[in-house]
């Protein structure tokens, strides 16, 4: 585990959802109540504040169908490294603009190398959360994409 490395280290898993029992329970069994923290859900306006403190977001989907991933343009608009698991779409962005670091799906020693990677190259990691903020600004704005909106409209319109 990470926190045999870095005692420091410690998780926050933001949201509710349909394994939050599940990891409860596993906190338990392993003794790390002190390192994980269970905020439930957070409204928008509060989460910059968790993704400007942390060492990085960790996107450990699993389901192959799983969309986008919203939370890792957040995150990375707040130069925020990204770790996200292979799958299509979820891993999309961070490969095409090598700006975050991708794992296999349930490999979870890939994940630890991953994670470790971060706390053992902090300006590495501070320079790939400052270049995902540049391509989420340049690509992913919102202003920016309601005039490529606009404008695909007005072409499929004209023909």
């Amino acid at each position: 585990l990470v926190v045999k490395n870095f005692p420091q280290a410690s998780l926050t898993i933001v949201g509710e959802g349909e394994e939050k029992k599940r990891l409860q329970a596993l906190v338990l069994a392993l003794g790390l109540e002190n390192q994980v923290n269970f905020t439930g859900e957070i409204a928008a306006d509060k989460l910059t504040g968790f993704y400007c403190t942390s060492a990085a977001l960790v996107l450990p989907s699993r389901n192959r169908y799983e969309s986008f991933g919203i939370v890792q343009l957040e995150a990375l608009a707040c130069a925020t490294p990204v770790i996200v698991a292979d799958l299509p779409g979820v891993s999309q962005l961070v490969k095409r603009y090598k700006i975050g670091l991708v794992f296999s799906p349930d490999n979870l020693d890939e994940l630890e190398d991953k994670i470790t990677w971060i706390f053992d190259n902090p300006k590495a990691a501070g320079e790939l959360g400052r270049i995902g903020q540049v391509v989420v600004a340049e690509n992913h704005d919102v202003a920016k994409i309601v005039v490529q909106l606009e404008q695909l409209y007005q072409s499929v319109l004209r023909n």
